[in-house]
């Protein structure tokens, strides 16, 4: 590992149930059947990763037989899926969250009325309903309702464009000194399946109640990350997805004051030091009882100080060839397919 250098991250290592057989960055992993494994040796030979950006094409390679299993499926195109005898749909409750971060050091987003007034102004359920397609939940959290201390007494924010007008008049009484600038990700991710269509209705939602919004939806991936984790958004889209199954993973990482220097995880850039306390108490506490109470104390404090506007928890859902036997999606998206195989398919 250490003759690695900078690209130990590209060579990986391990005792796995298959090994690195080749990497076309930006194409495709391939790797195939580790015969020596503990665990037994796995049905398949090979096992391919393929980067299909288009949607339409993904699925259409997955029509015509020449891919077996397809993430990031638009909800839109479920019904054809279950509609095909030749397909199928997985779907696992997901560990998950698609959020808007308020980037709480720029005017007017440190002002706490503002970031409540755009948690009123968007309509979440009508998001999660119409470009969803019943794969998802609107959410309240930053944590997802799978996940332990999960606290489901807190109150969401109500769509109430009334109640996000009077905010906005009341702390911007001259209104907005320039339109605030929303970063869009340009391609579908676990929690944002359809991320420019989800964009585009929250800046339909905000210019309804007067708060005017100009999008940014075209930067390559890295390109994104590099804007919003640097802060030059005043609204940027993000998710997660549970690295393991603690609701550290989610507030320490996304909302505490230790990640939000650039490039920052927590790109609210919010910092609350009652917040971060319960957060290092809560690393520093063994008794899952009482790491209950931290947690579920801290995110009455993110619901107070609202540096998000929470959307969404996103199953995940995987659509796969009729013939794949023995594949499970998981629920922090890790990919097993150690027991999995091929059965024939029938000739057409």
């Amino acid at each position: 590992m250490l003759e690695s250098g900078d690209d130990f991250g590209t060579k990986p290592v391990g005792t796995g149930p298959f090994k690195l057989l080749s990497w076309a960055a930006g194409d495709r992993i391939v790797l195939e059947r580790n015969d020596d494994y503990w665990g037994g040796r796995p049905p398949l030979k090979n096992v391919v990763f393929r980067s299909i950006p288009e949607s339409v094409t993904r699925l259409l390679e997955l029509e015509r037989g020449a891919i077996h299993l397809l993430e990031f499926i638009e909800p839109q195109s479920v019904p054809k899926v279950r509609q095909n005898p030749e397909l199928r749909i997985y779907e696992e409750e997901g560990m998950n969250v698609g959020y808007i971060a308020m980037n709480t050091q720029r005017p007017p987003m440190n002002d706490p009325r503002v970031r409540y007034a755009i948690n009123h102004a968007i309509d979440k359920q009508k998001i999660v309903d119409k470009l969803y397609g019943g794969l998802a939940a609107a959410a309240k959290n930053p944590l997802p309702p799978t996940l332990w201390s999960y606290n489901d007494d807190i109150e969401p924010f109500e769509y109430d464009p009334e109640k996000a007008r009077a905010l906005i008049q009341e702390a911007l009484p001259n209104g907005f000194a320039e339109p605030l600038t929303l970063y869009i990700m340009s391609n579908p991710r676990p929690y944002f399946l359809d991320p420019k269509s989800v964009g585009l209705a929250i800046q339909s939602d905000l210019e309804k109640v007067d708060i005017p919004v100009n999008t940014i939806d075209n930067l390559e991936w890295q390109t994104y990350l590099d804007a919003v984790l640097g802060g030059e958004h005043d609204l940027g889209m993000l998710g997660w997805i549970a690295d393991y199954p603690d609701p550290d993973n989610f507030l320490y990482v996304l909302l505490s004051k230790d990640n939000a220097k650039k490039p920052a995880s927590n790109i609210a850039f919010y910092k609350n030091d009652a917040l971060q306390e319960l957060l290092l108490e809560g690393q520093r506490e063994s008794n899952q009882e009482k790491r209950v109470e931290i947690y579920r104390k801290a995110q009455e404090i993110v619901r107070k100080d609202a540096p998000w506007v929470p959307i969404a928890h996103v199953k995940d859902v995987v659509a796969a060839r009729a013939n794949v036997v023995n594949y499970k999606p998981h629920p922090l998206t890790w990919k097993h397919f150690w027991r999995t195989s091929l059965t024939a398919e029938a000739a057409p």
